[in-house]
């Protein structure tokens, strides 16, 4: 499988992933003494245009390094099903993780759908309240199983 993309009227063509990847990465001197850094910066951007345009089943379908071999592939394998969601009161540019609520890992395996939906009422609901997220709304993480979530007061 090949990717491609036009870059000022040339079309650049890269036979595989691994060379994508490799011609989208920055300038570096060891990737040039490798010879795998694009020769131009035209042929970067037209790596990171093509690469932008790569579905993640490529990326499942073509690992560039076993999966027996590392634990970010493994990572990767186990959980690209999952779901996410951050909760930012008054989102606004400039505002930082620090100011949002993230729950991730939300699939059958991890965190259940129920107790993802659970939990973003609750911190929706107190954040309202309160009228702020982020690292001041923070949840009792030990609650039990299958109760509300309690969230915590600021300190």
């Amino acid at each position: 499988m090949g990717y491609s993309a036009v870059a000022l009227g040339t079309r650049y063509t890269f036979h595989d992933l691994k060379t994508l990847l490799a011609k989208a990465s920055p300038a570096r001197s060891g990737d040039q003494l490798a010879g795998i850094a694009a020769s131009s910066a035209t042929e970067r951007a037209a790596a990171c245009m093509a690469l932008a345009d790569v579905p993640l089943t490529d990326f499942l379908a073509e690992p560039l390094i076993p999966y027996e071999r590392d634990e970010v592939t493994r990572l990767i394998f186990e959980t690209h099903d999952s779901l996410g969601t951050h909760l930012t009161w008054h989102p606004a540019l400039g505002r930082t993780d620090a100011e949002r609520n993230c729950i991730s890992n939300i699939r059958p395996e991890g965190l259940g759908y129920r107790e993802a939906a659970d939990r973003i009422f609750a911190l929706a609901r107190e954040a309202r309240r309160r009228q702020l997220t982020g690292v001041a709304l923070k949840e009792d993480r030990g609650a039990p199983a299958g109760t509300q979530p309690k969230i915590l007061d600021k300190p």
